[in-house]
């Protein structure tokens, strides 16, 4: 999990980026078929003390890119294993509610355990406004 320091006021945008590598190679017989791409979820949280985390907006990934044009040991191979792929997302607190403390939670999404096997690196979250909750803003257009 990683934490989101400081408060989220209600209308704050997020903007989550990571960068996920497909490490997934195959396994078994050859009639296994095609082991799964990574496909991740990435759940932003609030939680107060005492009670259980509230998942207040899930974002997922979709299966991560494959291009299976080669071959490798007579079988079709994925020309984008070991390569870094960029995942982000944004979103708008949109309710009132407020928490004491956020976090952002990675979770695999994939329907079996044949195949997924990936890495995640860089995970980064930007906030905006960068205001303190109460703060207030006049904003002028220019004519």
């Amino acid at each position: 999990m990683l934490p989101i320091k400081e408060g989220v006021c209600q209308y704050t945008e997020l903007l989550v980026t990571a960068w996920v590598n497909d490490m997934t190679t195959w396994n078994g017989d050859k009639g296994s078929g095609k082991p799964l791409p990574p496909n991740i979820n990435i759940n932003f949280i609030g939680q107060n003390e005492g009670e259980n985390p509230v998942v207040l907006h899930r974002f997922t990934s979709g299966d991560a890119l494959t291009d299976y044009s080669a071959t490798y040991d007579d079988r079709p191979a994925n020309k984008n294993v070991g390569k870094w792929q960029q995942v982000c997302y944004t979103m708008a607190i949109n309710n009132s509610s407020q928490f004491e403390k956020y976090f952002i939670e990675v979770q695999n999404n994939t329907i079996h355990t044949y195949g997924a096997d990936y890495a995640i690196d860089d995970v980064r979250v930007y906030k905006n406004p960068i205001l303190k909750c109460g703060e207030k803003v006049l904003v002028q257009h220019p004519l």
